[in-house]
């Protein structure tokens, strides 16, 4: 029997045994991280290939000396769980890592959401344990908006961009919140918009509230892999794919969030355009009203977790073939 209390290397190379031998990126990343910051470096490769095998020279040494510093030994004990490692008895399942269950269900309005904190960072109490908090962020949503500028109902692609420019409702929302929302497909702008006298709020400049986070729009000179490796990633929120993604042309926006809330619009400009000239993004995303589509089969790589999901026509779906 093995304690998860002691990280000897011993139990770590049991744990990586319950491991595929390949792993998606981001995971294997993970992986390597949370044993670089539990043993030497020396060690810490020892258990790496005791399981992996380098596909290029010192892969797994060079990886290790890239590490994210905010991985556990947990981490690795967490993982094994998901492949059928139990403390008790130690058997073995075949459960596919990483995809949980966000039930489609309609976005919290913002009468009925209770929010506290100051002016710049705004928080909410979690459902799973009240005297924890998780941050809200700002936005605005439109329902009316599926995938590339379809209309939900009809799936027919508008004719003209009305819709797209009118048609937003500021929304205030937790993370797995607005996952889920870009995994319905649902169009979305970083910033939540001013009434206009019609009562509209209409998508311009002129009508920036405020905003957390901002987004790229990457399609071309950057895969997802390639991505992920960057050091500035490490700070993301999530990345997901853009209906047009392929395996060859990978297609996908990156989300950052700031510090604390903005309400000038100009620094939203002058920080987006700095990680645009980083990731050689699309020039437009510095417009702090610019939209963005959702993607109803979009694969999310959630930064903050560590979770890959995987949307199929707005659901997400935890079941893969082995």
């Amino acid at each position: 029997m093995y304690s998860e209390n002691k990280p000897t290397p011993e139990f770590a190379k049991i744990l990586l045994s319950y491991l595929p031998k390949r792993l998606n990126y981001l995971a294997w990343i993970r992986i390597i991280s949370a044993l670089g910051n539990t043993f030497d470096e020396a060690r810490s490769l020892d258990i790496l290939l005791s399981h992996f095998q380098d596909e290029s020279k010192d892969e797994h040494l060079l990886k290790l000396r890239q590490k994210l510093q905010n991985m556990t030994f947990g981490t690795l004990v967490y993982m094994a769980k998901e492949y059928g490692y139990n403390s008790e008895n130690q058997t073995y399942s075949n459960k596919h890592m990483f995809i949980h269950t966000i039930k489609k269900k309609n976005l919290p309005k913002k009468e009925t959401v209770s929010i506290s904190g100051n002016p710049q960072i705004l928080f909410r109490a979690k459902k799973s344990n009240p005297n924890e908090k998780e941050r809200v962020y700002q936005l605005s949503v439109n329902e009316k908006v599926l995938n590339k500028n379809l209309n939900p109902k009809t799936l027919k692609k508008y004719q003209n961009y009305s819709v797209l420019t009118n048609e937003f409702e500021n929304r205030f929302l937790i993370l797995d919140e607005l996952i889920n929302s870009i995994g319905q497909g649902f169009a979305f702008c970083c910033s939540q918009l001013n009434e206009n006298e019609s009562g509209k709020r209409t998508r311009k400049n002129a009508n920036f509230l405020c905003c957390d986070f901002f987004a790229l729009d990457i399609d071309e000179g950057l895969t997802i892999e390639e991505c992920l490796a960057m050091e500035q990633t490490k700070g993301a929120l999530f990345i997901y794919t853009t209906p047009s993604h392929t395996e060859q042309n990978n297609r996908f926006r990156i989300v950052f969030p700031f510090p604390r809330m903005i309400t000038d619009p100009r620094i939203y400009r002058g920080v987006a355009e700095h990680y645009i000239n980083i990731y050689k993004a699309d020039k437009q995303c510095s417009d702090p009203s610019r939209a963005f589509y959702g993607n109803i089969n979009a694969t999310i790589y959630n930064i903050q977790s560590g979770e890959i999901l995987e949307f199929k026509e707005g659901v997400l779906y935890e079941e893969f073939p082995n």
